[in-house]
């Protein structure tokens, strides 16, 4: 196009895509030649008045092909011509059924197409065929355009075209499509593209005479020097050098292939191939079945290449091999190296699809580029049996990541026989219905972190095949019976993942060998990442002992809505903060083998046996705590934190010393029917627990709870209770914070020191115990103790037995409720026992049998509470007074002490109370604020029976008040009964009756200020009498004309001296000294001027009777006659006459023969109020002793003494004197007569008189 504007004389028309740049003509044919010469009459027959042909020619030309002939060379160049769309290439001749026949033929332009024959036509081209491009412009959109000339196309059956020369192609040399192409030259050069080099499909037929074919850089991955399909034939007559630096040359089956020329197969001649692969060309060997291929390296790739193909030769590096093969089975025989395509042993050109592989034993597969074997299968697979791994050999491969495998299948079996090593990553990996077996001849090392065995249901993407296409069989099978080994922290040795949605027995793990694992670690863990409710089934079977272990934080084994089966006895060990098993969602473990639990982290670790993350579980498993590091941290055997109700069928055993729990449930209600079984605990602050509620949940036990010391049998909240709980010493059987107990039956038991039955501590409570239920209580220990406020406690057991220093039921509730119909029966001989001890209301409808033992108390009522026995009958035995250990029926207050303040109670006796004991009480009731009821109405039928010596029936102190509106009678004849004790301000009220037969008995014992009111009736007989009232009588005391008068209830007394005057006595002041106490046999001794401390226990003299004996030392400090004693000296006498009030006859006198002594009685208190000494006359002694001289002698001479007494001052020799004779006691009046003799000088007369007798004799 000369025209063009940018056409210049270069001797070329240059074809482009851009309008304004191209020269070429469009869409050109240069000879076209249709169908034959009987397609239509027009062609042989006249036509608008022309003649036709002759009837010869006609016969000569007829079915003879249109015919085009070309005596010249022939060059073009021309673009496509594009019309609505589609694009129509240049073409030099088309043979459309016709024939052409030509000689030499360029094409220049791009896209061009040099020979096209259809539909039976014909092109016979005497000479060389060319399309370079050479005239195609070079901008971008037009070299995109370029290597896609075609130099021969024969399409359709029937269709030719022949080439005598060369074709010099750049693009597709020769196509065949149905039809025969020949291209006879042996110096052919076919330049590719995208496209073949040469290609023959449907039945086509390529003949090459040889020259080259190359793959350049023009070329795309899928180029393939040459092209037949199965029904298609190539013919390769002449030496070919086929050069490929891109592209890809497929090899098929060896039957495909011939090295001689001819057309007995696909590709023929193949002996004339020199093939050359260089850059990204690979070389592609697809086997599909057939014989077993055994691979030794990648040299034996190109060698089964050569063969298979008959190439003459074939260059190429190991990196330009790639080989697929897949149903059949393949032996990798030889190392081979993965991730390093250029190595030697590099096994990265084989790709396996559904294929049977072994790894002979010997053999090492290995990377270092964290590359593993893979293998898919495919839709014609008829199970997972047809494609995966047997490895016999070495699995080696580090450098891996999180997401790499070692080995991996889709729907395919994997059976590790040898060892596989991984770094990091997965050691042997499956999804799409997969079978994961790690033998017992096998091992799996992950040596940092990583997963021993994965198995998914799915992978990342559906396949066509296997379970994604609905496949029958498992979706993850996984067996291990060898050895996994994860040495780094938070890996996975098992772990397989319903990702997919599947049934649950569509996921199963089977493990029966030990697995190790580092800290965070977890065993086996089967998780339902789709959330469709089923996981999976694992199934383990074990020694008993530490068949997992895992570190700090790991977990044994881990489910989530899926089934665990322990199908032996199994053991799984944990240190710091870890946990045997884990079953989260849906997940149970039915199996009723043993679990041993072991912890074997930091002695101040904890570590679980096994969590129930599950709603409303149950567990049949029994649990083994073994605490080999003796952590105080704490170890769990179970804990449910699932919601609903968990129930524990298992047996719970452990033997840690501090914290450890059998069951422990978090927003779960527990149901124990299992038996738990923990040992002491060295610190009741840190208890071991059977079964501990962590939140306000429900714990109901039908099993037996056997706990030790310091131990609590069921902590929580609310329980039901219809099994066993055994708790030692300072144990619990239940511990409640809150919610109502009820126990209708089993048996409680309980261990020494403070033990406890029921411990409530909640507000509102309601404590039921059923007349089902046995309590057994041990030395020390409470049936109930009740810390709560306002709870309610109701026992309707048969009878329970008090062995000693026991309380039945302890309440500090104010509050509170006490209902008991339980009989309460004290055992053995240490007493001390306690039915109720209450500070609320107590209602008693029960007998308490309290006669063994000393010191028992039936019911105590505290800090103002209300404790009535209503119908019940109270027994109780002796007292130990000598150590004020009181048996008594009922009893109220408390005086109060050092570390306790008073408190008031009030108790109410509408049975019968037995006062069985000597020395005990029916009722007792102390301070301001108690009351007593005997009886409530006139009439009543409550009644104290006194029947022992000494038994009180009602005694009231410090202000108390007490009340009788039935019956107080002694039953038989007990000496020193009596029927009501009233002291310091107490007040009582008779309505009723007291009858009292007691020989030194009282109906009323009135002391230090007590009141009674009677407007009952009492009979007093055998002896006893209708009071005693300390003060009532006179102290009064006369010696030798001296007289100290003392009249009853007189605060103040008076001494008349011998003369018959009334003298004041010299009140004598205490030094500050005190002595040590002196005792007679029955009493104490009274130092006057230093005071001493008198002496306890005079209640442990069994006796109503005791001295006070006053000394004279109180002279010394004065020289008067008559003395009164200091306060005090008097004060701590008058403690230790409260401290014994079985004491009612104190006999006080002087301890100095010289002197007497006497005290005035307060009528209100019954204690001392002053004590007065008045010194006898000396002539008192006078004639009492025979002497040798005369009685007159001495009345004066002792006469003259009684005068000089006092006359000369504290510490003179005549004072001394008087002060030796003050000293001699009242039992020692021989003394004081012979100091008279002394002084009179009797006994010195005696001894000159001897003295002369003997001188006489000798």
């Amino acid at each position: 196009n000369k025209n063009h504007a940018s056409y210049t004389n270069d001797n070329k028309i240059v074809s482009s895509t851009q309008d304004s740049s191209n020269e070429a003509a469009i869409g050109t044919i240069i000879g076209y030649a249709k169908g034959k010469w009987s397609d239509s009459t027009t062609r042989m027959g006249g036509v608008h008045g022309v003649a036709g042909m002759s009837s010869a020619t006609k016969t000569a030309l007829q079915n003879a092909k249109s015919e085009i002939n070309f005596g010249v060379d022939v060059e073009m160049s021309a673009k496509y011509a594009e019309v609505n769309g589609t694009k129509f290439n240049p073409v030099a001749y088309v043979a459309d059924g016709g024939k052409i026949t030509a000689k030499n033929t360029k094409a220049y332009g791009y896209g061009s197409v040099i020979a096209y024959s259809k539909d039976g036509g014909d092109i016979a081209i005497t000479g060389n065929i060319e399309a370079k491009d050479e005239w195609a412009a070079s901008d971008a959109a037009t070299t995109a355009e370029k290597y896609k000339n075609i130099g021969a196309y024969a399409d359709g059956t029937g269709s030719k075209v022949t080439v005598s020369g060369n074709a010099t192609i750049n693009g597709l040399g020769a196509l065949a499509k149905g039809g025969e192409v020949e291209i006879n030259g042996t110096g052919s050069a076919i330049n590719t593209g995208e496209s073949a080099g040469i290609a023959a499909i449907n039945g086509g037929t390529v003949k090459f005479g040889g020259g080259s074919i190359n793959i350049g850089s023009n070329g795309v991955d899928n180029t393939t020097p040459f092209y037949a399909d199965a029904a298609s034939k190539i013919n390769i007559t002449g030496t070919t050098n086929v050069s490929m630096s891109k592209g890809t040359i497929l090899v098929g089956a060896a039957s495909d292939y011939a090295a001689a020329a001819g057309t007995t197969t696909r590709y023929n001649g193949m002996g004339n191939v020199n093939l050359t692969v260089t850059g990204d060309a690979k070389i592609v060997k697809n086997t599909v079945g057939g014989p077993t291929v055994t691979w030794t390296g990648s040299g034996s790739l190109a060698s089964d290449v050569l063969t298979t193909t008959k190439f003459a030769n074939i260059t190429a590096n190991a990196s330009n091999y790639k080989a697929y093969y897949s149903d059949g089975t393949f032996v990798i025989g030889g190392n081979a190296q993965l991730g390093n395509a250029t190595a030697a042993d590099s096994f990265d050109n084989v790709q396996l699809v559904r294929e049977k592989v072994t790894i002979n034993p010997g053999v090492r597969v290995y990377s270092t580029t964290g590359k593993g074997l893979g293998m898919a299968s495919s839709t014609t697979a008829a199970s997972n049996a047809d494609s995966g791994y047997d490895n016999q050999g070495t699995v080696e491969i580090t450098g891996g990541a999180a997401n790499k495998a070692a080995m991996n299948v889709s729907y395919g079996t994997i059976t590790n026989n040898g060892t596989v090593t991984v770094d990091d990553g997965v050691g042997i990996y499956g999804t799409n219905g997969s079978k994961l077996e790690n033998t017992s001849a096998g091992t799996i090392n992950v040596t940092n972190s990583g997963y021993g065995i994965v198995g998914m249901a799915t992978g990342s993407s559906a396949q066509a095949y296997g379970k994604d296409a609905g496949a029958a069989g498992k979706a993850v099978e996984i067996i291990n019976d060898g050895t996994i080994n994860v040495a780094g922290n938070n890996g996975i040795a098992i772990f397989a993942d319903d990702n997919k949605g599947v049934t649950l027995n569509e996921i199963t793990v089977t493990n029966s060998k030990s697995l190790t694992l580092g800290d965070g670690g977890v065993g086996i863990a089967v998780t339902d990442s789709s959330n469709s409710g089923s996981g999976g089934i694992i199934d383990v079977t074990g020694t008993g002992s530490s068949d997992i272990k895992v570190g700090a934080n790991g977990i044994g084994i881990y489910a989530q809505n899926s089934t665990v089966n322990l199908n032996s006895n199994y053991g799984i060990e944990t240190t710091d903060g870890g946990v045997g098993i884990y079953l989260t969602g849906s997940s149970a473990l039915p199996t009723s083998t043993n679990l041993e639990y072991k912890y074997s982290g930091s002695n101040t670790g904890r570590g679980m046996g096994i969590i129930y993350n599950v709603a409303n579980s149950t567990n049949n498993t029994n649990v083994n705590l073994v605490n080999s590091t003796g952590t105080t941290g704490g170890i769990i055997g179970i804990f449910a934190n699932g919601g609903g109700t968990f129930t524990n069928n298992g047996v719970l055993s452990g033997t840690s010393v501090e914290k450890e729990f059998g069951i422990i449930g978090e927003n779960t209600d527990v149901n124990n029917a299992g038996n738990i079984t923990l040992g002491n605990a060295s610190d009741p602050n840190k208890p071991n627990i059977g079964i501990y509620a962590k939140t306000n949940n429900t714990v109901t036990n039908t099993g037996n709870i056997a706990v030790g010391d310091n131990a609590v049998g069921i902590y929580g909240y609310g329980v039901n209770n219809t099994g066993n709980i055994t708790a030692g010493s300072q144990g619990t059987a239940i511990y409640s914070q809150d919610g109502n107990i009820n126990v209708t039956s089993g048996t409680i038991t309980l261990g020494q020191n403070s033990a406890v039955g029921v411990y409530t501590a909640g507000t509102g409570q309601n404590v039921n115990i059923a007349n089902g239920v046995a309590m057994n209580i041990g030395n020390g220990s409470f049936g109930f103790a009740n810390a709560g406020q306002g709870n309610h406690i109701t026992s309707n057991i048969n009878s329970v037995d008090l062995n000693g220093n026991s309380i039945y039921i302890y309440s500090r509730d104010n509050a509170g409720i006490v209902d008991n119909h339980t009989k309460l029966i004290a055992n053995g001989t240490s007493g001390d026992n306690y039915g109720i001890y209450s500070a609320g209301t107590v209602n008693n409808y029960a007998d308490m049998d309290l006669r063994s033992g000393i010191g028992n108390v039936g019911i105590y009522s505290t800090n103002g509470g209300t404790a009535s026995n209503f119908g019940g009958i109270i027994s109780v035995g002796d007292s130990d007074t000598s150590n004020s250990r009181y048996s008594i029926g009922m009893a109220a207050g408390f005086v109060g002490d050092a570390t306790t303040p008073a408190y008031t109670g009030n108790i109410v006796n509408e049975g019968t109370i037995n006062v069985k004991g000597k020395d005990s009480i029916g009722m007792y009731g102390v301070g301001a604020g108690t009351t007593v009821y005997n009886g409530t109405v006139a009439g009543s039928a409550a009644t104290i029976n006194l029947e022992a010596d000494g038994a009180m029936g009602i005694y009231l102190d410090e202000g108390a008040k007490g009340f009788n509106y039935g019956t107080i009678t002694t039953v038989g004849t007990p000496k020193k009964a009596v029927g009501v004790v009233v002291r310091k301000g107490a007040e009582f009220t008779n309505h009723g009756n007291i009858y009292i037969n007691s020989a030194g008995g009282y109906a009323f014992f009135k002391a230090a200020g007590g009141t009674i009111k009677n407007y009952g009736n009492f009979t007093v007989t055998g002896g006893a009498a209708k009071e005693f009232t300390p003060g009532n009588k006179p102290t009064g005391k006369k010696v030798g004309g001296v007289e100290i008068v003392a009249n009853p209830g007189a605060l103040d007394a008076q001494i008349i001296a011998p003369s018959g005057q009334i003298v004041a006595p010299q009140l004598v002041e205490s030094l500050p000294e005190t002595r040590d106490a002196l005792t007679s046999n029955i009493g104490m001794y009274i130092d006057t001027l230093r005071g001493t401390n008198p002496i306890t226990g005079l209640s442990a003299i069994q006796t109503q009777k005791a001295d006070l004996i006053v000394g004279a030392e109180a002279a010394a400090n004065t020289r008067s006659k008559y003395i009164q004693v200091a306060q005090n000296i008097i004060k701590p006498y008058n403690d230790a006459i409260t401290a014994n009030p079985q004491i009612t006859d104190w006999n006080i006198y002087s301890g100095s023969a010289s002197w007497i002594s006497t005290a005035t009685i307060d009528k209100t208190t019954g204690l001392i109020y002053n004590i007065y000494l008045a010194k006898i006359p000396y002539t008192s002694f006078a004639g009492n002793k025979a002497t040798p001289v005369e009685v007159t002698d001495t009345y004066n001479f002792l006469d003259g003494l009684e005068q000089r007494y006092g006359v000369e001052e504290l510490g003179t020799r005549e004072n001394q004197l008087f002060q030796k004779l003050n000293s001699i006691g009242n039992n020692e009046e021989i003394l004081f007569f012979q100091a008279t003799d002394e002084m009179m000088g009797h006994q010195y007369a005696n001894v000159q008189q001897r003295t002369h007798g003997t001188g006489r004799l000798i």
